[in-house]
């Protein structure tokens, strides 16, 4: 008695023969399947003596041995997902990226001189990764290195990334490439990691923070000088309608206006811009001291 077993996924095949002494086949096939499909996996007796032959699955892992299908039977948390068909045909559905592994198929056929035969197939689940997550720092020092981050999870095998500016693909190296030689920055394809040396020319431009800190100076004087027009056009309105008429004669008009725009100073931004309102306040309260 010699029984032939034949394991097949989709067009592709191994052979081995069992010989008398029940030898085990040497052969470790692997098997690339995509997440979400349907994995079969073939174990086909050729020829064998025994009219019944016993079939077992087995999936080997680290933790230890579980039965996918023994005594006729799906075992546990494989039974709503696997079935056997054609006898000896295990097929998986739904498959996940937990499925992978070293899937065995083994013969027990006691009328046969050889009494066991079994075949190993490594599954390797192959998972589309999703649109990644990228970070990016919202300013970066001048001359400082700056870290930009471009990363997914459920991609298996781990994908390679790649970082472009204006659909031209940036290099692993700055200085592999004869557009980026003024630049200074690498990228790791596996990591997905860009990191901008200090001093890196335009060719990758980043906000600097000392740039942020003008534009912030800009819009904050703009704004004083707004709010200072909107207090005069009020000034001028109340002094019209007799506002501080009654204060005329003791001097408290001026007053007012000095305490009104002192407020106004302890209240304004710390440092630089203290500076800024007191150049700008001090000629406009010189005029509206004259004007009264």
């Amino acid at each position: 008695g010699l029984i032939y077993l034949w394991w097949q996924i989709v067009g592709v095949s191994v052979w081995g023969g069992c010989f008398a002494g029940a030898r085990l086949l040497p052969e470790k096939t692997s098997w690339n399947w995509r997440f979400a499909l349907e994995a079969e996996l073939s174990c086909i007796i050729a020829t064998t003596k025994t009219a019944n032959p016993r079939i077992e699955w087995k999936k080997i892992g680290s933790q230890g041995t579980t039965y996918v299908y023994f005594d006729g039977k799906v075992q546990g948390e494989w039974a709503n997902r696997v079935q056997l068909s054609s006898r000896t045909s295990l097929t998986i559905y739904n498959v996940t990226r937990a499925d992978k592994g070293i899937y065995r198929c083994e013969v027990v056929a006691p009328d046969d001189a050889n009494l066991v035969a079994e075949i190993n197939v490594n599954l390797t689940v192959h998972v589309k990764p999703v649109a990644p997550k990228c970070r990016v720092p919202s300013s970066v020092p001048v001359g400082k290195p700056a870290t930009l981050y471009c990363q997914e999870q459920e991609g298996f095998p781990e994908p390679t990334y790649s970082w472009y500016r204006n659909d031209e693909t940036l290099p692993p190296n700055s200085k592999a490439s004869t557009k980026f030689q003024n630049s200074s920055f690498t990228v790791n394809p596996k990591t997905g990691m860009l990191v901008r040396n200090g001093g890196m020319s335009s060719d990758i431009p980043f906000p600097s923070a000392d740039d942020l800190n003008i534009v912030g100076i800009v819009i904050g004087v703009l704004v004083v000088l707004v709010v200072l027009s909107l207090t005069t056009v009020g000034i001028c309105c109340a002094y019209r309608n007799g506002f501080f008429l009654h204060n005329k004669q003791n001097g408290n008009r001026y007053n007012l206006i000095v305490e009104f725009f002192v407020t106004l100073a302890h209240k304004g931004p710390p440092n630089h811009m203290q500076e800024i309102l007191i150049l700008v306040l001090i000629p406009w309260l010189s005029v509206v001291a004259v004007q009264s």
